[in-house]
C-alpha cells in the first residue's frame, strides 16, 4: 500500500534499530530518551508516515498480518497524538547540549584568537620589521615614508627577492629579527588560536544558533498542546520531560547569543585595530589572513633552520676528516730511504759519459781525435766499488768499464769527422 521505495527504505533503517515496534511506541509516549537515542529518533523522525500513508492505514479493512512490515509499523506508531512533533521536541532535547557546547567552543575560541592577536608582541615585531625594509628599498619615492600596509601584503612577501633570486624579503626580515630576539621562531606558536579559529564559519556558527531558538519555538508550541492550552488534550509525561528542558535552554540559548556578540565585537576591534575595515558579512577575514601568512612563516622557518643544519653537518663531516687525516699520518711510519744501486749508479755513469761535444770547427783546422770525456780517474766512488767487487767475484781481468766507454765514444767521434 504504501510507495514501493519509500516503504524499502523505511524497511532497511528499522531493521538498524532492532527494537519491538511496541516498545518504540511506549518509549516515545513516556518521552524516554534513555530507551531512544539520538541515531535512533533520527531514524525515527525520517519514518515519520504523512497524512496521506496514515489516511491508507485507517482505510485498510483487511487482517494486520497480511501487512508489510512498514505498513505494520505505521499502524503502531500512528495513534500517538501529535507523533511529528513529539519526535522532533525529543530529538531535539537529545542533541541540544552537544549542538550548544559545539556553539560555546567555536565563539569561545572566536573571542580567544581576536584576543591573542591583539597581544601578539612577536606579530606586532615583524610588522615593524617589514615596514622598515620596505620604506628603506623605496627611499626616494612616494612609498618611502609609509606609516603602514595592508595585512594582505603579507601574502606576498615571498615574491619580493634579491639579486640571488633565493632571499626573500621575508626571509631577510626573519634572520634580522631573529638576531635580536630568538622567540621569533615561536610566532606560530604565540598565535595557535588564530589558525584554528580562521578555519571556522561564521555562517555556520550563527546559522545553528538560529537554528536552535526556531527549534525550541517549536517545541514550546508542543508544550503548550500537551499542557491543554492549545488543544483539549494534555500529555503529562511530554510536559514533565520538556517544559524544564525549555526554560533551561532559553537560558542557554541567551548566555550563547551573548557570547557570540562578545566574539564579533572582539573581532572587530582587532580588524580595526591592524588597520583594516570590518565586513560583516565577512568578519573573520583578518584571521584568515594571518593564518595563512604563519603557513609561509613555518615553511620559511623550517628551510632555514634545514639550511643551517646542513651547514652545521657540512662543517662537523669536514673537520672529523681533517683530524682522521692528521691521525693517520702521526701512526703512519717513515718511508725508509732508497739505497743507491747498481741501476743507479749504472744510469749515473751513462749520462756522464753520453755528454755530447760540439761538432763546430773552424774550416782550417786540422783533424784530430776526440779525447775521450771521461778519464779513470773521473769515475764515480760508487761505480769504482762496483766494478772493483766484479774483479774479485770473476778471478779474471774483466775489461775496464771507462775503457768501453771511451772506446765507442772514440768510434763514435771517428764516425763524425
Amino acid at each position: 500500500m504504501i510507495d514501493q521505495k519509500r516503504s524499502l527504505n523505511i524497511s532497511i533503517q528499522l531493521a538498524g534499530l532492532r527494537m519491538p515496534f511496541a516498545q518504540i511506541k511506549d518509549a516515545l509516549i513516556a518521552m524516554d530518551d534513555d530507551v531512544l537515542q539520538s541515531e535512533q529518533l533520527e531514524v525515527i523522525a525520517a519514518s515519520v508516515p504523512t497524512s496521506a500513508e496514515t489516511k491508507i492505514i485507517l482505510d485498510y479493512k483487511g487482517s494486520k498480518e497480511e501487512l508489510a512490515t512498514v505498513e505494520q509499523y505505521f499502524m503502531h506508531i500512528m495513534q500517538i497524538p501529535r507523533l511529528e512533533g513529539r519526535v522532533n521536541s525529543l530529538l531535539y532535547k537529545s542533541t541540544a547540549a552537544d549542538t550548544l557546547r559545539k556553539v560555546h567552543e567555536d565563539y569561545a575560541l572566536l573571542a580567544d584568537a581576536s584576543a591573542c592577536l591583539r597581544k601578539s608582541n612577536l606579530f606586532v615585531k615583524v610588522l615593524q620589521g617589514i615596514l622598515v625594509v620596505g620604506n628603506h628599498l623605496n627611499t626616494g619615492s612616494y612609498r618611502g615614508s609609509a606609516s603602514g600596509f595592508r595585512l594582505d601584503m603579507l601574502l606576498r612577501l615571498k615574491d619580493f627577492k634579491a639579486i640571488d633570486r633565493k632571499t626573500s624579503l621575508l626571509h631577510f626580515v626573519y634572520q634580522e629579527i631573529r638576531k635580536t630576539d630568538a622567540e621569533i621562531e615561536n610566532l606560530s606558536t604565540e598565535l595557535g588560536a588564530v589558525r584554528k579559529a580562521a578555519a571556522l564559519s561564521t555562517e555556520t556558527m550563527s546559522a545553528s544558533l538560529e537554528k536552535m531558538k526556531s527549534v525550541l519555538k517549536s517545541v514550546k508550541d508542543e508544550i503548550l498542546h500537551a499542557a491543554g492550552v492549545l488543544s483539549e488534550e494534555v500529555h503529562a509525561s511530554f510536559y514533565a520531560k520538556m517544559a524544564p528542558f525549555s526554560e533551561e535552554m532559553d537560558e542557554n540559548l541567551a548566555n550563547a547569543s551573548e557570547l557570540s556578540l562578545n566574539a564579533l565585537s572582539a573581532v572587530k576591534d582587532v580588524t580595526e585595530f591592524y588597520g583594516e575595515p570590518f565586513k560583516s558579512d565577512n568578519p573573520i577575514y583578518v584571521l584568515r589572513i594571518v593564518s595563512d601568512f604563519l603557513n609561509i612563516f613555518d615553511k620559511l622557518r623550517d628551510t632555514i633552520k634545514a639550511e643551517e643544519a646542513a651547514a652545521a653537518l657540512k662543517e662537523r663531516l669536514e673537520k672529523a676528516r681533517e683530524e682522521h687525516k692528521a691521525f693517520k699520518l702521526k701512526l703512519k711510519p717513515p718511508s725508509p730511504a732508497r739505497t743507491f744501486d747498481t741501476v743507479d749508479a749504472v744510469h749515473a755513469e751513462l749520462m756522464r759519459k753520453t755528454k755530447k761535444i760540439s761538432p763546430i770547427r773552424s774550416g782550417n783546422s786540422s783533424k784530430s781525435p776526440t779525447k775521450s770525456p771521461t778519464s779513470p780517474n773521473q769515475l764515480s766512488p760508487r761505480t769504482k766499488f762496483l766494478f772493483n767487487n766484479a774483479k774479485k767475484n770473476s778471478g779474471g781481468s774483466p775489461r775496464k768499464l771507462e775503457s768501453d766507454f771511451s772506446n765507442d765514444d772514440d768510434t763514435q767521434n771517428e764516425e763524425t769527422n
